[in-house]
């Protein structure tokens, strides 16, 4: 402020939304306001001391950065209100003019209203970057949900032209060799019947399996361990093999089709082995699942192997690839005559 002599103008009051603004400083000796947002309703009184006939002093003002304010107005009341002002930079001219004609010095004060940190240049750019972000995050996972779809469908497809197109073919072959073999040996063509019965009930299974898997209505791992528990059940029966299972009674988890898929062709590769192999007469399938881990427990009293003399056949390699693919551990523990421990544990 321009002025501490007697009888110049100078500011007397400075309220800040009804408040005085710095208790300590007094008004005329106020260089400069800097506010936030949310303090933008300024009161400035002011007054030409000592003058003579102070009741016939005018004033006029200046607002600089408000438009239509930018040049000299009139003013007969020493106060000024400044309601509402937005963000920016300002600066206030006040003059006084005493009854005879002449006029005071001028007090200029700079007034500066920070802006809202939202309207920050600096927080509209992180959000700009946000929502790049954001969008190319978005972008990404549409395309890996369309790259997953993809490898589904060609998975569905190498599995309908692989396993069943096979099967097909070779009932096709038994079935011939069932017509040649009819007329001269009934057992033999019996013989090509039953193994192409089993290949279609092999296509069946199979079917099955592909459609229950890709079906979001058993999403649910409580489907999963409902199919586990009557595939065991009816491949263990047909073996004559006593099956007890020890399965959690509910569970609030969405298994993702890829991996609910491998965890369950992991399962039915384990009991096939079980069943094919181990000449057991009783078996245990448990399952354990807490908030971060699924465990897989098989067990049987067969005859059992030895670990070192096994080499990677009757399905072992699948597993382990599958259970790779799980980013499980799978732990497979045998004797002769003391049966077999087949152990998974993976995240979910």
């Amino acid at each position: 402020i321009n002025a501490t002599d007697t009888g110049y103008l100078r500011i007397t009051t400075l309220l800040i939304n009804n408040q005085p603004y710095a208790d300590s400083i007094l008004p005329e000796f106020i260089k400069q306001l800097e506010l936030p947002y949310d303090q933008n309703n300024i009161v400035i009184e002011y007054a030409a001391m000592d003058w003579v006939y102070p009741a016939k002093t005018k004033y006029r003002y200046l607002i600089e950065g408000i438009p239509g304010q930018d040049t000299w107005m009139p003013n007969d009341e020493a106060r000024l209100n400044l309601a509402g002002l937005q963000p920016g930079k300002y600066v206030l001219h006040v003059r006084a003019m005493n009854n005879s004609g002449n006029w005071s010095n001028e007090i200029v004060l700079p007034i500066s209203i920070r802006s809202p940190f939202w309207k920050t240049a600096w927080f509209i750019s992180l959000l700009a970057a946000v929502i790049l972000f954001s969008a190319w995050q978005l972008f990404r996972y549409r395309m890996a949900q369309v790259k997953k779809l993809h490898s589904m469908r060609n998975n569905i497809s190498r599995n309908l032209h692989d396993d069943i197109g096979a099967s097909l073919s070779n009932i096709g072959i038994l079935n011939e060799l069932a017509k040649r073999n009819l007329q001269t040996n009934d057992h033999k063509a019996n013989e090509y019947l039953e193994r192409a019965a089993e290949d279609i009930q092999h296509i069946s299974d199979n079917l099955g399996d592909i459609v229950w898997n890709i079906n979001p209505l058993f999403d649910n791992i409580n489907n999963l361990f409902i199919r586990m528990k009557r595939y065991a059940a009816d491949m263990a029966e047909g073996k004559n093999i006593l099956c007890t299972f020890d399965l959690p009674e509910s569970a609030d988890l969405n298994m993702p089709m890829d991996k609910r898929r491998d965890f369950y062709l992991l399962f039915k590769e384990a009991v096939n082995n079980m069943v094919k192999h181990s000449s057991a007469k009783n078996a245990w399938i448990a399952i354990e699942l807490t908030s971060s881990q699924l465990t897989l427990e098989i067990r049987d009293d067969g005859k059992g192997f030895e670990e070192s003399l096994v080499k990677e056949g009757n399905g072992l390699l699948n597993m382990r690839q599958r259970a790779q693919q799980l980013k499980g551990k799978l732990i497979i523990q045998s004797a002769a005559g003391k049966g077999t421990n087949f152990l998974f544990r993976m995240p979910v």
